[in-house]
C-alpha cells in the first residue's frame, strides 16, 4: 500500500508540473501530491507518510526537477507536516482544517528557504499572497480527502 500512495503521488507530482497553472504568485501549485500525503497521514500513520513523501520529493526530483527543486520541496514538506501532525491533534480541527494548515506552511517553509537561497529578502513581500495560495490548495486537498477517506479507509480496513 506504501508503494502504491507514493507511486500515486508521484504521477500527481508529474500531472501538477504539467499543468499550465498560473496562480500568480511564483511557486503556488495546487499541491495535488498532498491529497495522497495527507490519505496516507490518516489512513496508515504519521512515519509512512512522512518517508512516503520523503521519497516522492527526492524520485520526483531527479526525474523531474532539480537540486533547489528538492530542496524547496523537502523545507515545504517538512514544516508543513510538522504542522499537519500537530493540528490533527486538536479535537474537533477536520482533514479541511489539517490540510489549510499544511497547504499555508508548506508555502512558508518553501519561502523561508528561498529568501537565503536566492539572497533577497524582498521575497517576503509574497508571504500574504502565499498564504492565501496555501489557504487555497488546502481546501483543494482537504475537499479531496473528505470526500474520499472513507472509501480509501473501509478498503484499508477490509483487506
Amino acid at each position: 500500500m506504501l508503494g502504491m500512495f507514493t507511486a500515486c503521488a508521484m504521477i500527481l507530482s508529474y500531472v501538477e508540473s504539467l499543468l499550465p497553472i498560473n496562480l500568480g504568485v511564483p511557486g503556488a501549485k495546487p499541491g495535488l501530491p498532498n491529497v495522497v500525503i495527507v490519505m496516507a497521514l490518516y489512513c496508515m500513520g504519521a512515519w509512512e507518510a512522512l518517508g512516503m513523501n520523503c521519497v516522492r520529493i527526492l524520485l520526483t526530483g531527479f526525474l523531474f526537477g532539480s537540486v533547489f527543486g528538492m530542496l524547496y520541496s523537502f523545507a515545504g514538506a517538512i514544516l508543513s507536516f510538522l504542522g499537519m501532525l500537530l493540528v490533527k491533534k486538536i479535537k474537533g480541527i477536520t482533514v479541511l482544517g489539517v490540510s489549510v494548515i499544511g497547504g499555508i506552511l508548506h508555502n512558508l517553509g518553501q519561502l523561508t528557504v528561498a529568501i537565503p537561497v536566492l539572497a533577497t529578502g524582498r521575497l517576503i513581500l509574497l508571504a500574504p499572497y502565499l498564504i492565501l495560495a496555501g489557504v487555497a490548495a488546502g481546501l483543494l486537498v482537504g475537499t479531496v480527502n473528505r470526500l474520499m477517506l472513507p472509501y480509501v479507509q473501509k478498503r484499508m480496513e477490509d483487506r
